[in-house]
This record gives C-alpha cells, structure tokens and sequence, in this order.
C-alpha cells in the first residue's frame, strides 16, 4: 500500500469517466473476449496449428514462430497464457492468433469469435 492506503497498481474510475461512451465500449469489448475465452477450449485451438504434448497440468510442444528443434513453447490452460523461452513470444490466444496468421486484434477476435460461435459482443 502506498501513503494514502490504496494499492499502487489500482485506479479509480471517475464517475464521468465511467458513463463515458469510449469506457463503456472497452468495458464491452473485454466482456467480450473474456466470453471467448470461456468458450473455447485453448488446447483444442492451438493443436489444430501445432503439435501439444501434455506435461502434468502444462502443455508443451515446438514454437510455430520460429524454427524450433525442441519443445521451448509452453501453454498454461489454466492461465489462459502461452510463452515460447526461445524467441521470448508469449500472451493470451488473441496474441497466439495474430502472430500465427499475422493479423491484427480486431481480427483475431472477430475470427475466434467464429470459432466460438459467437456473433456479437452482447
């Protein structure tokens, strides 16, 4: 805790800033992904691209982003994060998505949003 008793990594939300239409829009945009995110399945996702051999609860296999002889590329399900010690790429299946198709955001999840069977971000 800091001096005036609140943690440092937490922000307060001004009313104002909470009614207007640019937070209200990001509130529902990650509202969206987190919907995406719980509907799929990273596993399932990932092995259509790449080889996955389970280690205990992590999954571990060659990194697709680079020519990868050995097995540097972790997934954690229950993080809902990957990470290649290689070539130091790692982040959330929309990060996964991007580099592998070399999209942007808003396509990724457009696209896993398909694959969830997911129309709209209501």
């Amino acid at each position: 805790m800091d001096s005036s008793g609140r943690m440092p990594w937490m922000r307060i939300v001004t009313p104002e800033e909470a009614a207007s239409p640019e937070w209200k829009a990001k509130t529902a945009r990650e509202a969206f992904r987190g919907r995406i995110l719980k509907t799929l399945d990273m596993i399932a996702v990932m092995r259509d691209y790449m080889r996955l051999r389970a280690r205990g609860r992590h999954y571990s296999g060659a990194c697709p982003f680079h020519h990868d002889r050995g097995e540097s590329l972790w997934v954690r399900p229950d993080r809902g994060t990957f990470k290649c010690f290689d070539c130091d790429l790692g982040g959330t299946l929309f990060d996964f998505m991007r580099h592998l198709k070399r999209i942007d955001e808003a396509t990724a999840t457009a696209y896993l949003a398909n694959l969830a069977g997911l129309s709209d971000c209501r």
